[in-house]
């Protein structure tokens, strides 16, 4: 089974489509026993983002958050280049897979049903957005 998956984040796979500099890439590794995720945002040209968060939903859609990985900041942060990582486990599900097991989530992201959405003050809905797929070998 695949366990190591990305999203490329641009304004423009936004809704709608935000006209910006800023982009990134999102990887994710499940562990072995499909208890914990380990995350890395890699965030590029991007101004006072706030928070950065999982939802489930096809590419056309804007769906419920699952996993907040970043935020919420007030005031934001600005960077040229920047580093998001960690880890989350099942606990920290929130909104239709609370309670659930990473299984749910993987079977979501095979059904191209989940997104990584950034948000920035100046674009509080999501300046940049990219569906997690599989990594190809």
């Amino acid at each position: 089974m695949t366990t190591h998956f990305f999203a490329r984040l641009t304004g423009k796979r936004e809704i709608p489509p935000v006209n910006t500099e800023a982009y990134g890439v999102a990887e994710f590794i499940f562990s072995g026993d499909l208890k914990k995720l380990q995350y890395r945002v890699i965030l590029k040209n991007i101004e006072k983002v706030t928070s950065c968060q999982i939802h489930l939903g096809k590419a056309d859609q804007i769906g419920p958050i699952v996993l907040s990985l970043f935020g919420p900041l007030k005031q934001g942060i600005s960077v040229n280049e920047g580093v998001v990582t960690g880890v989350v486990n099942v606990g920290d599900f929130e909104g239709p897979l609370q309670g659930r097991a990473f299984d749910s989530l993987l079977q979501e992201i095979i059904q191209a049903n989940v997104y990584v959405n950034v948000y920035t003050k100046s674009h509080k809905k999501g300046e940049i957005r990219g569906r997690i797929r599989k990594v190809k070998k």
